[in-house]
């Protein structure tokens, strides 16, 4: 969706969302998905050409290819949300540790995704998004900030998030 139609449907119908995947249930037409994980053996965490810890990348598949795990179905409504069993308290929230390295990029898996796997009119989109949201009362410092990061993730898509947010002020 574009963030108008986004926009549009939070206004019209805020629980469609939800009530889609209910009666998506009722109806016998189950939602699933398949979880494919990349295995990394330790030893090569050591030495990978970027920190595999760090989640704002992603090891090429061709290094690590995705095996299936599992799936999982939802094939029940919950009819009621308070049902203690319904809440899994496993205890501590574990965290992933993270060491920034001198070899981390944090600009190239997101500007290849931006050139590379968006197509013109997703890259419009981004734009128009990001620039939306920069209109709603953002001080300069912060937009030059904002406009420095996206060119950081590309130039063009930078330039270009600059421009709409100008547009958008005059």
């Amino acid at each position: 969706m574009t963030q108008d139609e986004g926009d549009a449907m939070a206004a019209a119908d805020g629980d469609y969302h939800q009530r889609d995947l209910y009666d998506s249930i009722k109806r016998c037409d189950f939602p699933s998905w398949t979880l494919k994980m990349q295995i990394m053996p330790f030893e090569d965490a050591k030495t990978y050409r970027f920190n595999p810890f760090d989640l704002t990348k992603v090891c090429p598949h061709g290094d690590y290819p995705l095996v299936e795990v599992g799936r999982l179905i939802l094939d029940r409504n919950v009819s009621d949300y308070y049902r203690p069993d319904y809440w899994h308290a496993d205890g501590d929230l574990v965290r992933t540790a993270y060491t920034l390295r001198a070899d981390d990029d944090d600009w190239g898996q997101p500007g290849t995704l931006v050139r590379e796997v968006l197509d013109d009119a997703a890259r419009e989109r981004l734009v128009s998004n990001i620039a939306g949201h920069l209109l709603e009362g953002v001080t300069e410092p912060v937009l030059q900030r904002a406009f420095q990061y996206w060119r950081n993730v590309d130039k063009s898509l930078g330039h270009r998030v600059e421009q709409a947010v100008r547009a958008g002020q005059g």
